[in-house]
């Protein structure tokens, strides 16, 4: 912006200048009503604008997924269950929360308000620190804080469902197989009874030595028969000799059936033996399998009683007693530093204007002095 100087005797036209701060200053003295006239037109509307506008309130949920529940857990229950700090472990959480089914199911543990809740605005961050903060704004401050407190337990509840349901399908897998574990203990136990009555076997280990006494005394007890039955003609009259000989043959061939039976048994011992050593091992094998499911079994039924929450819970929304938006205090000092600006900008304005318009009166007036100075130094022939 320009200001005219003093004009000099050597110069036909007028110098202009730069102006200072303190021209600034003054243009901006001399227009001041005009500055606040519209600053305070700027501040008046925001104001009747920011009374006309529907309040808007904020409620925010805060939790955190803790580190334990991404990685296995080490059984110490009196271990703080701090948040990862890392945000890119809560990120998978926070996507799931923001999908659209997540919000109907959310919306449909308000049976018959789902209208009211619909129109909410909700938004789903993490924090550098791994904490996810839910923030929910409407017109109703109660709906803010029941929604999002309705995020944080259908959270809890989607997670703690499909834990629950895992382990309920893993538990009914574990009792079948109970009950199939126990029906082969049963059908071995009862094969390997059934083996012993049928070859009457009453200890195992003395089996074998217990089968070749009886194999003694029965070749002792044969071979005694066939000394008497050779004996017999010397030593019995003839009247009673044939009926002693008879009895004596029929004890004869008794006893050699006795040893054959016998010797069949000493011959198939080694594969009884082994039948009841793989009776035993299988026996054995299933009960330790038995134990183990049972192990298992009780442990999942001890996480299912003692099943901790997804998300812990750092601060639950409360019903907020000022809204966010609009703020009247904010609004109006802002439109007023903004009318300031703009009253600024248009008083420098028509400074500038009136400045633009006293220059071209002045080379008006330039013009016309040299006008009359030329006729004057040149005058009309006819004159």
């Amino acid at each position: 912006m320009l200001r005219k100087a003093m004009p000099s005797t050597n110069e036909p036209y007028p110098v202009f200048e730069r102006y200072t701060l303190a021209d600034y200053a003054q243009a901006l003295y001399r227009r001041r009503w005009i500055i606040l006239l519209v600053t305070a037109c700027a501040a008046g509307i925001s104001g009747v604008a920011s009374l006309c506008m529907s309040p808007r309130y904020e409620a925010v949920a805060v939790f955190y997924v803790p580190e334990d529940v991404a990685g296995p857990g080490n059984g110490n229950g009196m271990k703080p269950r701090l948040p990862s700090g890392a945000p890119e472990h809560a990120g998978a959480y926070v996507a799931m929360l923001k999908q659209t089914d997540a919000r109907m199911h959310v919306l449909e543990r308000f049976q018959g308000r789902e209208q009211a809740f619909a129109s909410a605005a909700v938004d789903v961050v993490v924090t550098n620190e791994g904490l996810v903060r839910i923030y929910v704004r409407d017109r109703d401050p109660k709906v803010t804080a029941q929604l999002a407190n309705a995020y944080v337990d259908y959270f809890n509840d989607f997670h703690r469902n499909m834990i629950l349901g895992d382990l309920e399908e893993t538990l009914a897998r574990i009792t079948k197989q109970l009950d199939e574990v126990d029906q082969k203990i049963r059908d071995a136990v009862e094969a390997r009874r059934h083996l012993e009555e049928e070859h009457n076997i009453a200890a195992r280990e003395t089996m074998r030595e217990e089968l070749e006494r009886q194999r003694i005394r029965i070749q002792d007890e044969l071979r005694q028969a066939q000394l008497d039955l050779a004996e017999i003609d010397y030593q019995l009259p003839s009247q009673g000799r044939r009926r002693a000989k008879r009895g004596l043959q029929e004890r004869v061939i008794e006893l050699k059936k006795k040893l054959r039976d016998v010797d069949e048994r000493i011959r198939i011992v080694p594969g009884i033996i082994a039948a009841l050593d793989r009776y035993d091992q299988t026996i054995k094998q299933q009960r330790a399998y038995r134990s183990t499911l049972e192990m298992t079994q009780n442990g999942l039924k001890a996480d299912s009683v003692q099943l901790k929450r997804i998300g812990l819970v750092v601060d639950r929304a409360r019903i907020p007693r000022r809204p966010v938006f609009p703020i009247f205090l904010l609004n109006v000092v802002v439109a007023a530093v903004f009318g300031l600006v703009v009253g600024v900008l248009y008083a420098l304005l028509l400074d500038h204007l009136e400045v633009r318009k006293r220059i071209g009166v002045l080379r008006e007036l330039d013009r016309q002095e040299w006008t009359k100075a030329l006729i004057e130094a040149f005058p009309s022939p006819r004159d």
